[in-house]
């Protein structure tokens, strides 16, 4: 298989080479506010990831004859779902820190840039408000995807047959079942979390906004 620049899948030098092209794509033609958003994008798609490798892993739990290995498994399935919910919190309060603020002023700024595309700077003021759409539907399509992929977790382990392993197994599956009905989110505070109502939400509310500054100026 061949990939970019001819350079051979199967070549000794392609993952140094493939790494040091990604980098220069990010720090030449990426913005930071571009490499944030996209970089928090990217680690919900690796949670998203682990979810289904853990989700794999329940399917085939019951399929195992021997119960000590059954129980180690289950262990380590419970241990393993334990360890994405933290991954998740981690995010979260990264996101928090780093682009908090910005769930707060995304509707402000749309309404603010719209009003320059009617006013003075239409090219610029339309190129800076792409850019500002596909910044949220990053976040917004990030947020989704953990939600709703999170919500599948619970349905999974319902559908394995728990009921045929022994009580200690019937209680780790019934803890894992309780702690799944949580779903993971992006936080964006006070207005919810990041998913696809958001992302109306702040489209009605930038609208509004615009409507005003197109009747006071």
């Amino acid at each position: 298989m061949e990939i970019l620049l001819n350079i051979s899948y199967g070549a000794t030098n392609v993952l140094p080479l493939n790494f040091a092209i990604q980098v220069l794509i990010v720090y030449v033609f990426l913005m930071p506010a571009g490499q944030i958003c996209f970089m928090f994008y990217e680690s919900v798609m690796l949670i998203v990831t682990h979810i289904h490798h853990l989700e794999d892993h329940l399917k085939l739990l019951f399929r195992e004859p021997d119960v000590q290995r059954r129980i180690v498994s289950l262990r380590n399935c419970v241990s393993y779902h334990a360890h994405i919910i933290r991954m998740a919190d981690q995010l979260n309060r990264l996101l928090k820190t780093f682009a908090g603020h910005m769930s707060a002023v995304w509707a402000i700024c749309f309404g603010c840039i719209g009003n320059q595309i009617f006013k003075s700077k239409p090219l610029g003021a339309a190129l800076y408000l792409g850019g500002y759409m596909i910044a949220l539907s990053f976040f917004v399509e990030a947020g989704q995807s953990l939600l709703s992929e999170s919500e599948t977790i619970a349905d999974e382990i319902y559908k394995i047959d728990w009921h045929l392993g022994t009580v200690e197994e019937q209680k780790n599956v019934m803890f894992m079942l309780a702690k799944a009905q949580k779903p993971l989110t992006l936080s964006a505070e006070p207005f919810g979390n990041y998913q696809y109502s958001l992302f109306v939400l702040i489209v009605k509310t930038a609208y509004s906004y615009l409507t005003l500054l197109q009747q006071s100026t």
